[in-house]
């Protein structure tokens, strides 16, 4: 059971309980204890009220217990383990379970990897471009969040959904969510900030202008303040390609798949096999940022 539902936790929830089964053998006895007198507190409560009442502090103390339990594995180091599976590996890894279907699974998860290994190298940038702000991850694979919005729950929701539990840069009026190199403060109208993340340029002011590699992507505040509450447009791009493609925030997992293959599409037709091929070769230190106020 713990192995069929793994992929679906990884898929929500970004996260696998490595304990789980360990845990389980005594959380299910006690739920099963606690839905038993909470059924028995409900009929009691049509009879005789003290009764109910008494029920009703034996599901509090039951209910206790099962919170201290957890938390204790919780606390247990490496209990959990922060991970991030794919639509397509969520989709293919059931096919492993069915025998008829094994060999074609196997087939395609190692198309897939190997796919997924070759875009890895791309030099192409990718922009997510949402309600909240634009998140984008650089060829050096590092995260930069930029938004003129305050500290909000959904702005956390949203970078958690993402699966990204440290920023490198935070570009935003305050520091709400953890940034593992620089957090920058947004600029209001009066003042310009001109910031360089390597082959990446940002300029912020009355203006906004975001460039890579000379060619300039994304020109106004409105690239950043996106209008429609329930999309999100995707952005990969080089010095040479621009794609983009929307999505529906709230989309089902078969959208996240068209997404991810359009995505991966992307990012293999802006691969150059000589450039990729120095930068695997060279072994260059990741960029770092450079600001002029």
């Amino acid at each position: 059971a713990q192995l069929f539902v793994l992929p679906l936790v990884s898929y929500y929830f970004h996260r696998v309980p490595t304990l789980a089964v360990f845990s389980n053998i005594l959380i299910i006895p006690l739920a099963s204890i606690i839905i038993f007198v909470l059924y028995m507190c409900i009929l009691s409560s049509l009879v005789f009220i003290p009764l109910a009442r008494v029920c009703g502090y034996l599901v509090s103390l039951l209910n206790s217990v099962l919170i201290h339990i957890c938390n204790f594995f919780a606390l247990i180091p490496g209990s959990v383990i922060f991970f991030i599976i794919t639509p397509t590996i969520f989709l293919l890894y059931y096919l492993l379970f069915f025998k008829k279907t094994r060999f074609i699974g196997v087939v395609l998860l190692l198309v897939m990897l190997n796919l997924q290994t070759v875009a890895s190298f791309s030099e192409a940038i990718i922009i997510k471009r949402s309600p909240y702000g634009l998140l984008i991850t650089t060829p050096a694979q590092e995260h930069i969040f930029i938004t003129d919005k305050k500290r909000s729950l959904r702005l956390k929701a949203f970078l958690d959904y993402q699966g990204i539990r440290e920023l490198d840069y935070l570009i935003a009026p305050e520091k709400f969510y953890r940034v593992k190199k620089e957090f920058i403060e947004m600029v209001d109208g009066l003042h310009f900030k001109k910031i360089g993340f390597g082959r990446l340029q940002i300029l912020l002011s009355r203006k906004f202008r975001l460039e890579f590699d000379g060619k300039r992507i994304l020109q106004d505040w409105n690239d950043v303040r996106n209008s429609d509450s329930d999309s999100m447009e995707y952005i990969v791009a080089n010095s040479r390609h621009i794609f983009r493609f929307r999505d529906d925030i709230a989309g089902s997992i078969f959208d996240r798949l068209l997404i991810e293959i359009r995505m991966l599409w992307a990012q293999i037709s802006t691969f150059n096999i000589f450039i990729n091929l120095t930068k695997i070769w060279s072994n260059k230190p990741k960029n770092s940022v450079d600001v002029e106020c």
